[in-house]
């Protein structure tokens, strides 16, 4: 993020690296608007208006389908498209996955791992997660609100608490006696507090995208009955992975203490591997399917208009969902679940006694896994908006990088903290009520993470409808104008005071 917006930095000549409204739409006119479709026009210019003009732009070279949306204009219609069964054998696989776990979960009794103590926790566990879990989903529809009604000053809290989190991390480390992750945290407060000092000349943009995300999703509530459904499955599927991960442990932790060389057996760590995989797969999923409903739902606003949109708009893209393009987003899916397990064995590898070496290989490992869970969902976005196979969408996603450069990665760099923070918020919260009230730390740490995980997967459609909009912008940039004449106002409007901004600070340098 640091060097992110040094590249963002006013006058440093590549404005190809700066936030994806310095490329797509440049003020100053001294960029070109950049659509695939090759239907570019000088923003601040006058635009030629011409009633034959279509609606949208022409769709990327996809293969022809059945519209889900025949109601709607052509142009739109022939984007949103059922193209047939996609990356079927992911669908099967992942399908094949999930019967197995239940089906050997339902075979397993793990009363008998348990002491007395740890089965009193484990029932008011049961007893307040339901109740925090609602709490959460409230908290979450309430935090879009306020991202709607108050999106810069959402901004604002956000990096504030993380400069103090940083903060409280780096005395933390140093305070216990490891300086070289001191250092680490301290150049990430550093880096914190500097997004701060810029934050006024490049939160616009990501205040009117923001707030149009909150508000489609908040119009929409099929959206969130979608991540209800998802939020309810993945909490079944996760009962069981529990139920089978619990005497596993169990027998490595007594493999570990009887043998001479404290190792555990291959199977036994195989099988915890497999279901380290396998939840993995199944959180990604969840994921994908809210992530895929509310990509849908914002790309068909962007290229209809609010006025054109069909009723219960969100059905349509949920059955497609779960149905032709599942086969697509398990196959995402798998790709980030694979790079999450190597990702998390390597942290948990302990043998190296290189400090050093194992923080670079690990760090490695992290910035290879977040650069495929950023490519995956801007894929998911190409497979919610023309139903295309995950391959085809990654061609698309790939296109678009090497257009945008990496103003396709850090569109989000202001948006997705927003989602994190106000997740970790709840969830600490919560987790510091539970242990007030009932005195047990275990049960506090297990709500908290659990409220955590589901803000994540309730506030997923913000962020998805977030990264949807750069994506529209980037491919169709003269749609907008015609079915969101006010949405490109207000994105004009943003990236002028950008510019505005930019230039005052840069006189008063230079003065």
């Amino acid at each position: 993020q640091f060097l992110y917006f040094i590249g963002g930095m006013p006058g440093n000549g590549n404005r190809r690296a700066a936030p994806s409204y310095g490329t797509m739409y440049d003020h100053h006119g001294d960029a070109e608007l950049l659509a695939r479709t090759g239907k570019g026009a000088h923003v601040g210019k006058e635009v030629e208006e011409d009633d034959d003009a279509p609606l949208a732009s022409a769709p990327p070279a996809v293969a022809m389908g059945t519209p889900i949306y025949p109601e709607c204009p052509e142009p739109a219609a022939v984007r949103f498209s059922t193209r047939g069964w996609k990356d079927v054998w992911a669908a099967i696989l992942f399908i094949a996955v999930v019967v197995v776990v239940v089906a050997v979960s339902t075979g397993v009794n793990t009363q008998k791992e348990f002491t007395d103590a740890e089965r009193s926790q484990l029932k008011l566990f049961g007893q307040i997660a339901p109740i925090a879990a609602a709490v959460c989903m409230v908290a979450s529809i309430a935090a879009m609100f306020v991202m709607r009604s108050a999106p810069g000053a959402y901004i604002w809290g956000t990096f504030l608490v993380i400069c103090f989190l940083n903060a409280v991390l780096m005395i933390q480390a140093f305070w216990a006696g490891y300086p070289l992750l001191g250092v680490l945290w301290l150049v990430f407060l550093l880096a914190s507090l500097y997004m701060l000092y810029i934050l006024p000349s490049i939160m616009q943009f990501s205040c009117v995208v923001l707030d149009t995300a909150a508000s489609i999703i908040l119009r929409q509530p099929g959206v969130l009955v979608t991540a209800f459904l998802s939020f309810a499955a993945m909490a079944a599927f996760f009962v069981c992975l529990c139920t089978l991960a619990i005497p596993l442990l169990a027998r490595f932790n007594d493999e570990q203490a009887n043998s001479k060389s404290h190792a555990a057996s291959k199977g036994t760590v195989w099988a915890l591997i497999g279901l380290l995989f396998a939840t993995f797969w199944a959180v990604q999923v969840t994921l994908g399917i809210v992530h895929v409903v509310a990509s849908g739902t914002t790309a068909l606003w962007f290229f209809v208009g609010e006025r054109s949109m069909p009723p219960n708009p969100t059905l349509p893209i949920a059955k497609r969902t779960v149905t032709t393009s599942f086969g697509s987003i398990c196959f995402g899916s798998l790709v980030v679940a694979i790079t999450e397990t190597v990702y998390y064995l390597a942290r948990a590898h302990q043998e190296n006694d290189n400090e050093l070496l194992r923080c670079i290989a690990v760090c490695l490992l992290g910035i290879l896994k977040d650069l495929v869970e950023k490519f995956n969902m801007y894929g998911l976005v190409h497979v919610a908006i023309y139903g295309t196979s995950y391959v085809e969408s990654c061609k698309l996603t790939w296109e678009l990088v090497g257009e945008y450069g990496l103003a396709a990665y850090f569109n989000d760099c202001l948006i997705f903290p927003v989602v994190s923070i106000t997740a970790l918020c709840v969830g600490a919260g919560t987790g510091v009520v539970t242990f007030l009230v009932t005195g047990e730390a275990p049960v506090a740490w297990a709500v908290a993470v659990t409220v955590i995980a589901t803000c994540l997967l309730f506030l997923r459609p913000i962020y998805a409808s977030g990264i949807t909009q750069f994506v529209c912008l980037a491919e169709s940039e003269d749609v907008v104008r015609v079915a969101n004449p006010t949405y490109s106002d207000r994105i004009l409007a943003a990236v002028s005071e950008t510019h505005h901004y930019n230039d005052r600070r840069d006189a008063g340098r230079m003065s």
